[in-house]
C-alpha cells in the first residue's frame, strides 16, 4: 500500500505568486510510505531553490513518486498535513485556484486540482486532512524504534495550539494534554527578533547564546514566566521588559549585551521544557520519549535532555520541523487504513531520501561543459584522495548519492574539512558561508568512536542525524579547535558504515592518516541558498565560494587557475533564476534597473552595464564576454545571491 504526506501550501508557480506569510505553511514536503515504511522524502525548498519555501510541493511529490517508479493512480491514501479548516482564511491569495476564504471543502478541492494539473490523476476522496500536532508526534513515535512512550510536540504555532501531550501504547496514540499558551518556542522567536534576526534565524541564537552570561537577563526573562503545578505555564508579555535593552540592529555588531540576553533565554526556554517534560514523566511513568516540533531543532536544549538521565532512551525526530509534517501524513495514511502494532518498534536508520546522482555519463557530460574554467579526473578511490586533500588542509565540498531530508548535511550534500585547526572554523564561515563568524561547525565522527571523543551516555550507541549538542571530552577539547564551541561541545553526527559506507570509508581514511576519526561537516551551500541538489547547483556553488575541490560521484573537480575569483564571469553562460525580473524605475538622473524576487516582493539594484551584459548574455545562451573588472564584481556578487545561475562556460 503506497501512501503520500503532504505538507505545503495551495500555490503552485505560474510565473506570479504571492509569498504566503512566513508562519504558515513553511518548508514544504512531501514524503512517501510503502506499507507503512518510509521510502522517499524530499523538502520542495531544494527544488525550488527558496528556503522554507510555502509553495505546493509539487517538485517534492514527482521525486518521490519518480525515485519509487510509480504515479500518482497507484497511491491509495494522501494525508495533507494542513491547519483546520477554521484557519484556513487566513492563508493568502491563490492566483492560480481562486481568491482568499475557503472552508475544508474548498481546500480539499484545490488540493484535488493541482495534483490533477500536475499529474494528470483525479485522487478523489483519497485525500485526507490532518492535525498539524498530531501529525508531528507520527512523525516522531513510528520512526523512533519505541513499542511504548512519551510524546511532546512543541513549536510555534499550529491548529492554534503551542504544543501536545501524546502517549503511544499498543500501536495506539493518545492526547493527553493540548498546549495553547505561548510557549518556549514563541519566546525564543520573539527574543531573537529582539537579538535583529528573524523568523528561521533562532538556531543563530542558540548558537551565540554560548558566549553571553545568562545571569545577567535571568531575572528579566524568568519575570515572565509563572510555572503551574502540572508542568504547564504562562508567558507575559514581552511589552515593558527590560530585556529590550539588549535590542540590536539587524547587520550590526554583536555586543557582550546581546549574548547574555540570548544565554538567558537559552537557559530559560530549557528551564521551561525539562519544568514540562519532568512532571510528565513523573506522572505516567514512561522511560521512553520522543519529542517533535520547530522547538525541537534546539541541539543545546536536546542535549541537555539526554545528558539528563531522565529517559532511558530519547528519540528527537530529525526533521522535527514543519517539513516533517509529511513524513507523520504518509504514516498516518496507513496507519489509519491499515492499523498495524506491529510497526511500532522500527527505527529509521538514516535520512537519505532525496535526489539521487548515479548517473555517470550525465555527470560526465555537465563537466566537460564548464572545461573552460575547471579540471576534472574520474578516481577510483575518491574516499582515500578526498581524505588526503582535508588531511592536506583544504576545504572540499562532497556530492554523492542520495540527498539527505531535513535541514543538516549528513555526509551527501557536505563541505568537509579537518576537524583540528580552529583557524578552519573562520576560514569556512569566511569563504563559503559569508555568516556570522562565533556560528559553530559540527563533526561527523566514526560510530566505533563516539564515546571516546564525546560525552554520550553509555548505553547509547549512535547519533546519526546531528540533533544533540554534547559535550567534547576533556582531553580533545583543544586538539579538535574547529567543531569545539566556546562552551566545549559540539553538535555531532556519528557515522555507521551500514547506512552510509562511502562517507564512513573517507572518515576511516582521514583516520589513518592523521590518527582522527572524524572531520568537519557542515551543509553545502551558501549563506542564501537550500543546500545544493543537483550536479549543476554544486558546480555553481564550488565556482563562486572558495571551496578548494569538489566531489562529485567518482569525479574529482577542480578550479582552473584565474587572477581573481570574479574573472571566471567572462566564460559562463548565465540563466536568470525563475523568480527573479527585471524592473526598470524611472528616476532623476535616467533610469534605474532592478532585479525583482517575485516570490518575496524585494528588489536589489544593479548596475545598466551588468543589467546589458546578463540579459544579453541570458537571452542569446552566450557566455557573458569581457566586461570591465566592477562588472565582473558585481555580476560576481548577483551570482552568488543566486540572483542568476550558469549553466556551462564556453567562448
Amino acid at each position: 500500500m503506497w501512501t503520500l504526506g503532504i505538507h505545503g501550501g495551495v500555490d503552485v508557480w505560474t510565473g506570479s505568486v504571492h509569498k504566503t506569510p512566513t508562519n504558515w505553511m513553511h518548508d514544504a514536503s512531501a514524503a512517501l510510505c510503502r506499507d507503512g515504511q518510509l521510502v522517499a522524502a524530499a523538502e520542495e525548498e531544494r527544488f525550488v531553490r527558496i528556503k522554507h519555501v510555502t509553495l505546493f510541493p509539487v517538485e517534492s511529490i514527482r521525486h518521490c513518486l519518480d525515485s519509487q517508479g510509480i504515479g500518482l493512480g497507484d497511491v491509495e491514501r494522501i494525508f495533507v498535513s494542513s491547519r483546520h479548516a477554521e484557519y484556513f482564511n487566513r492563508m493568502v491569495n491563490n492566483w492560480r485556484y481562486g481568491a482568499r476564504g475557503w472552508m475544508e471543502g474548498d481546500y480539499l478541492s484545490r488540493v484535488r486540482g493541482i495534483l490533477l494539473d500536475e499529474f494528470g490523476v483525479d485522487p478523489g476522496n483519497t485525500i485526507l486532512l490532518g492535525r498539524h500536532h498530531v501529525n508531528h508526534a507520527h512523525s516522531a513515535v513510528w520512526l523512533s524504534g519505541f513499542k511504548d512512550c512519551l510524546c511532546v510536540v512543541l513549536d510555534g504555532w499550529g491548529d492554534g495550539l503551542t504544543g501536545m501531550v501524546l502517549t503511544f501504547e499498543d500501536g495506539n496514540l493518545k492526547i493527553l494534554r493540548e498546549i495553547s499558551e505561548r510557549g518556549p518556542a514563541a519566546l525564543y522567536l520573539e527574543v531573537t527578533q529582539i537579538l535583529g534576526y528573524d523568523v528561521f534565524d533562532e538556531y543563530k541564537v542558540m548558537g551565540l547564546a554560548p558566549y553571553g552570561d545568562p545571569q545577567v537577563f535571568a531575572d528579566e526573562i524568568d519575570s515572565l514566566i509563572t510555572y503551574g503545578t502540572e508542568g504547564n505555564f504562562a508567558i507575559a508579555n514581552l511589552d515593558n521588559n527590560s530585556l529590550k535593552s539588549a535590542r540590536r540592529c539587524p547587520g550590526t555588531t554583536f555586543l557582550q549585551v546581546h549574548k547574555d540576553a540570548a544565554a538567558a533565554l537559552q537557559q530559560s526556554v530549557e528551564k521551561m521544557m525539562f519544568h514540562l517534560i519532568t512532571f510528565l514523566k513523573e506522572s505516567t511513568g514512561h522511560r521512553n520519549l520522543c519529542v517533535a516540533g520547530g522547538f525541537f531543532q534546539n541541539c543545546t536544549a536536546n542535549g541537555k535532555l539526554l545528558d539528563s538521565g531522565l529517559f532511558e532512551n530519547i528519540f528527537v525526530q530529525p526533521v522535527a520541523y514543519d517539513a516533517g509534517l509529511s513524513i507523520g501524513g504518509a504514516l498516518q495514511g496507513y496507519i489509519n487504513a491499515a492499523p498495524n502494532p506491529a510497526l511500532a518498534g522500527n527505527f529509521m536508520p538514516h535520512l537519505y531520501m532525496g535526489s539521487d546522482i548515479t548517473d555517470e555519463d550525465e555527470t560526465s557530460a555537465l563537466l566537460e561543459s564548464w572545461g573552460e574554467v575547471i579540471e576534472f579526473a574520474r578516481i577510483d578511490d575518491i574516499a582515500r584522495q578526498a581524505a588526503e586533500l582535508i588531511a592536506a588542509g583544504k576545504v572540499i565540498a562532497w556530492v554523492q548519492g542520495k540527498a539527505e531530508f531535513g535541514a543538516r548535511a549528513l555526509g551527501n550534500r557536505s563541505i568537509l574539512a579537518d576537524p583540528r585547526p580552529a583557524a578552519n572554523k573562520d576560514r569556512i564561515n569566511a569563504m563559503v558561508k559569508k555568516r556570522e563568524g562565533y556560528r559553530p561547525f559540527a563533526p561527523a565522527v566514526l560510530e566505533e568512536y563516539l564515546h571516546q571523543y564525546f560525552c554520550v551516555p553509555a548505553h547509547v550507541t549512535s547519533l546519526p542525524f546531528m540533533v544533540f549538542v554534547v559535550a567534547v571530552q576533556d582531553a580533545y577539547r583543544q586538539n579538535l579547535g574547529a567543531i569545539t564551541h566556546v562552551d566545549g561541545t559540539a553538535r555531532v553526527q556519528s557515522v555507521s558504515r551500514e547506512t552510509n559506507e562511502l562517507f564512513w570509508q573517507l572518515i576511516d581514511q582521514f583516520r589513518e592518516i592523521t590518527g582522527i576519526p572524524m572531520v568537519l561537516n557542515t551543509s553545502y551551500n551558501n549563506s542564501v541558498e537550500p543546500i545544493v541538489n543537483t550536479p549543476l547547483e554544486a558546480i555553481n556553488s564550488f565556482l563562486s565560494t572558495e571551496i578548494d575541490a569538489l566531489f562529485i560521484s567518482q569525479y574529482l573537480i577542480t578550479k582552473k587557475p584565474v587572477a581573481q575569483s570574479y574573472t571566471i564571469m567572462e566564460y559562463l553562460v548565465p540563466s536568470i533564476s525563475w523568480q527573479y525580473e527585471i524592473a526598470r524605475r524611472p528616476q532623476k538622473g535616467g533610469t534605474s534597473w532592478f532585479f525583482r524576487d517575485r516570490y518575496a516582493d524585494s528588489c536589489i539594484e544593479v548596475s545598466r552595464d551588468a543589467y546589458d551584459c546578463l540579459i544579453t548574455a541570458a537571452e542569446n545562451n552566450t557566455p557573458l564576454g569581457r566586461m570591465e573588472e566592477s562588472v565582473a564584481v558585481e555580476l560576481y556578487n548577483l551570482w552568488y545571491r543566486r540572483i542568476f545561475t550558469c549553466i556551462k562556460a564556453g567562448m
